[in-house]
């Protein structure tokens, strides 16, 4: 699931009991802690990460989250590479939300890079909901699964918050 610290509100309050080590690598002890146990039950390990970690920039030191960190400690990363989530010009794109495709191909591409030799697996969160203004719909969020399946992802997930999914992007079983 979607493991990391707090990067909102009152941060600097925050006190953390024991802490011995970087956020980074409580994050990656708790995961090979939990891996360790649940292994032994027969199921896969997967952890949620903000799409930027993938990208990893400084800013994701805050909340404990390091694409090799975390892909040494389970069996599949799940970035939430939602394109309303990115800033203006990541990936060379001037507005991610608005192209959904190119934010995702991009975003999985580089996300190949960093699982090489991990052992881990990617599976992708995509946008299915709008936001800043750009309307999510069956194009929109066919254009992200397109993307994520032409980088070789042959899984992803979706999110709405308000759980409201558009079945038009979605195949049918029976066809």
């Amino acid at each position: 699931d979607y493991v990391r610290f707090p990067s909102d509100g009152p941060i600097s309050q925050a006190v953390y009991p024991g802490e011995y080590c970087s956020k980074v690598d409580a994050i990656a002890g708790f995961l090979a802690f939990a891996r360790a146990r649940l292994e032994k039950l027969g199921v896969w390990v997967s952890a949620d990460v903000f799409g930027i970690v993938i990208m990893d920039t400084p800013d994701t030191d805050v909340i404990g989250q390091k694409c090799a960190k975390v892909a040494q400690n389970v069996d599949i990363v799940c970035p939430m590479v939602y394109p309303s989530h990115y800033d203006r010009g990541s990936y060379g794109i001037d507005s991610p939300n608005a192209s959904p495709y190119e934010l995702i191909k991009a975003a999985m591409k580089e996300t190949t890079t960093r699982l090489a030799g991990t052992g881990a697996k990617g599976r992708p969160w995509l946008q299915d909901f709008s936001l800043a203004g750009v309307e999510y719909g069956v194009e929109r969020v066919k254009a992200q699964i397109k993307a994520a399946e032409e980088q070789g992802y042959t899984e992803w997930l979706l999110w709405d918050p308000s759980l409201k999914y558009t079945e038009g992007a979605l195949r049918r079983e029976d066809g």
